[in-house]
């Protein structure tokens, strides 16, 4: 609670920084396969609430991250701030549920890290909708591989969903070349 107390109040969009390597790779992303100078789509599901909306897309702007729709939750009374996250696991599933049934044409690649429920809400959309998800990468945020997350991996990739569960971009870098991502 002291972090998040700490990101809201001190922290603006100069001062946070993007993962080392994050925006090389989603800019690769991004470009792969591009028809009329058209990128892929990014949608950015996130936890934080609405009211924080402009500060992220100054984040995303000053780091030069893709362009995408932004989806936010609801900005939660004073009461449920302390309770942030909980219900985080099916509002994020509802909201990846809406974008895949929006473009059933499309196959996704799931981008998150293992800081809170990502592996758990991910596992759900590719048993719900088997041959949707192309990939998953998984962003180790601490300071070592989880075995919980690797077991959720295991059974994404039993799936037969392409993973990757990494601490460096270059590694999720080399992970989509080697499946053709990217070039």
């Amino acid at each position: 609670m002291r972090r998040r107390l700490y990101e809201l109040l001190i922290k603006n969009a100069h001062t946070r920084k993007a993962f080392e390597g994050v925006v090389n790779h989603y800019e690769l992303l991004a470009a792969s396969g591009q028809i009329n100078n058209n990128s892929n789509p990014f949608f950015y599901v996130s936890g934080s609430e609405w009211n924080l909306y402009g500060l992220i897309v100054e984040f995303f702007r000053i780091n030069q991250l893709p362009k995408g729709v932004f989806l936010l939750s609801r900005l939660k009374r004073i009461n449920q701030f302390w309770k942030s996250g909980q219900s985080e696991l099916m509002t994020k599933l509802m909201r990846i549920t809406r974008i895949i049934e929006d473009f059933p044409h499309l196959q996704f690649v799931l981008l998150g890290d293992d800081s809170q429920k990502d592996p758990e809400i991910y596992l759900s959309a590719v048993k719900h909708f088997p041959k949707k998800i192309f990939a998953v990468y998984i962003r180790c945020v601490g300071d070592s591989i989880s075995e919980k997350v690797q077991l959720i991996i295991n059974e994404m990739e039993s799936n037969g969903v392409l993973c990757c569960y990494f601490k460096h971009s270059a590694e999720a870098v080399i992970h989509s070349k080697m499946i053709g991502l990217i070039q």
